[in-house]
């Protein structure tokens, strides 16, 4: 099991979910893309959750956006984000 080195608490690792649709087409619907995609990143943690770590998730949402550019909203917060400390591993 991951624990930390000082305890035997889980070991909590801050995973920043990264998400992506290049066009609006789809997103009004009750599950689009953008859902699958988190509902694919939990699934994975949860089959990590044996492991003894425990994760908390912070989502970053960007739809419309062409992944030919950085400059998209999201993906700048998670940049700040990570230069900030706050995210361990970052999902996509």
């Amino acid at each position: 099991m991951a624990r930390d080195s000082k305890s035997s608490t889980p070991k909590q690792v801050r995973v920043a979910a990264y998400l992506r649709k290049s066009t609006e087409k789809g997103l009004d619907q009750e599950f689009n893309s953008l859902d699958n995609q988190l509902h694919a990143i939990k699934a994975y943690i949860e089959s990590q959750r044996e492991r003894g770590t425990d994760y908390s998730i912070e989502v970053y949402r960007d739809s419309g956006i062409s992944g030919a550019t950085t400059t998209r909203p999201e993906l700048q917060r998670l940049f700040s984000d990570v230069k900030d400390g706050k995210v361990d591993a970052v999902y996509v």
